[in-house]
């Protein structure tokens, strides 16, 4: 099927950029403030002694080398995505379609993202990320799991799943995610009060645009960078289709430039995998793709479009308890880049959540339940994120008496089944899940203490299985060094 590729692990270069001995050194020879943001971030927020990991709420140091910028691959197993292409029922032409992005690692992509250590597989990873990233136009995230359930891979080690859609009218494609885009935009906009003063503006990342590419353009282009060069899209003019060209791969010093607007945008790297695995196809379903882009062949075609709703927003355009949720753990959590940035007291921000959840609560409870399920699920990542999210949930119920009922139906409902995962998986998924349960039953435990939770227990066998399958376990570079530590202590102290 072609001439093998290096292989590579999926957690070092080139996907995670910088790691973590090289980001140390960094901040030990800079100071705390390296990498500050042209607001000034760091400088307008307090600044810690001892730099903390965003993603596991632990101390920098301990965790494994290779994660990241970030340690964005910390607590996390892999990254899962979904290439889409349609049928220009204009022009008659193949198409992929990617999104738009400036980021310093390259300006369009495939709809792709990190798992979350509670997903089970790679294709729910992939449905949820085409699902968030392209704002429902592609379908539910249950339709698009639907669709891509038990696909192969296109590529051996990144897991690419395919998404074919017939004729399409491309410019409609292109009209309809801008639309969605600016009523994400007016909604993330209104969630100000609870994002960190002077960081990012709320809301997280989405595509800027999207690009639609003809096939037979974007495979001549990998073949001929194959080896040599990066496939770049160069902007629409007069029309709704970009064209692809070989080009050579910007330096460490021009990604910056590559990421903002300009008339060639470079790849980011899960669509540089794409070209190299069209030019140098591995897989039989990467095949399969190389020919249809050369006309000879076809796909299986999924469903029409159906769009779906817009994640995280309500049917009047306001945020709904969900992306309330997400932006407070986003700003009770961000450490900044180098995990020297304090983030916002999680009280605090409970205080700013229960005015707009007042509002939102008045017909009835389904924001706050969304609110309340998002946080559970943050807390089962970690002891220490349970400890945050116990703290947070604590204050939000003096203000709202009725999320101590709410809390208790979630976890009733979530205890069990991350029970049955830790008897039913093995390997890493059974490490994983065993994590996601001790932090559980961390959680419950701090909820316990400040009077929130009654009638909630976990099940002592499924516990101790768990326990002893974390700290006997060799520790997988995802997992912090004093997460299983720190479990075990947490749980010693809040007794049986």
């Amino acid at each position: 099927l072609g001439q093998s590729r290096c292989p590579e692990d999926p957690i070092s270069a080139p996907w995670n950029g910088l790691s973590t001995s090289k980001t140390s050194r960094m901040v030990a020879r800079r100071g705390k403030g390296y990498g500050k943001s042209s607001r000034s971030q760091q400088a307008k927020n307090s600044l810690t002694e001892v730099p903390t990991c965003f993603r596991c709420g632990y101390g920098w140091a301990g965790h494994s080398s290779g994660l990241g910028p970030y340690h964005k691959w910390c607590l996390r197993r892999w990254a899962a995505g979904v290439v889409v292409c349609f049928t220009d029922s204009e022009t008659g032409e193949s198409c992929f379609l990617f999104g738009e992005e400036g980021r310093l690692d390259g300006g369009y992509n495939v709809f792709w993202g990190f798992g979350e250590l509670a997903e089970e597989d790679p294709h729910i990873t992939a449905a949820r990320e085409a699902w968030e990233e392209a704002l429902g136009l592609f379908g539910s995230q249950e339709q698009i799991a639907e669709q891509i359930r038990g696909q192969a891979s296109l590529d051996i080690q990144v897991p690419l799943y395919l998404m074919y859609f017939e004729a399409q009218d491309c410019k409609r494609l292109l009209e309809e995610y801008a639309q969605r885009r600016q009523a994400w935009s007016t909604a993330a906009a209104s969630l100000q009060p609870l994002a960190q003063p002077g960081g990012r503006p709320p809301g997280g990342d989405i595509m800027d645009a999207f690009l639609a590419v003809p096939a037979s353009s974007f495979l001549e282009a990998a073949c001929e960078a194959d080896g040599s060069g990066v496939v770049a899209l160069s902007r629409p003019s007069g029309g709704h289709l970009a064209r692809a060209l070989r080009t050579s791969a910007p330096s460490r010093r021009k990604k910056r430039a590559s990421a903002m607007p300009c008339s060639n945008i470079h790849p980011r790297p899960p669509a540089a995998c794409l070209a190299q695995l069209l030019a140098r196809p591995q897989t039989e379903e990467a095949l399969r793709l190389r020919s249809w882009c050369m006309g000879s062949g076809s796909l299986a075609a999924s469903r029409m479009i159906a769009s779906a709703a817009l994640p995280g927003l309500r049917p009047d355009g306001r945020p709904d308890g969900s992306f309330l949720a997400t932006q407070a753990i986003f700003s009770a959590s961000w450490t900044g880049p180098w995990g020297c940035s304090v983030p916002v007291s999680a009280e605090a921000l409970a205080e700013k959540a229960a005015k707009a959840l007042h509002v939102l609560s008045l017909e009835d409870d389904k924001d706050l339940r969304q609110y309340v399920a998002a946080w559970a699920s943050r807390a089962s990542e970690s002891p220490k994120l349970a400890a945050i999210a116990a703290a947070h949930l604590a204050k939000l119920a003096q203000c709202m008496p009725e999320t101590s009922k709410l809390l208790s139906l979630e976890l009733q409902a979530k205890l069990p089944q991350t029970e049955c995962r830790v008897q039913a998986s093995c390997g890493e998924s059974r490490l994983a899940a065993s994590l996601c349960l001790l932090s559980c039953c961390c959680f419950v435990a701090k909820l316990t203490a400040e009077g929130l939770l009654a009638e909630v227990q976990c099940e002592e066998s499924a516990l101790a299985a768990a326990q002893k399958y974390v700290t006997e376990s060799s520790r997988p570079r995802w997992m912090p060094a004093e997460a299983a530590s720190d479990a075990a202590r947490a749980l010693a102290e809040s007794g049986p």
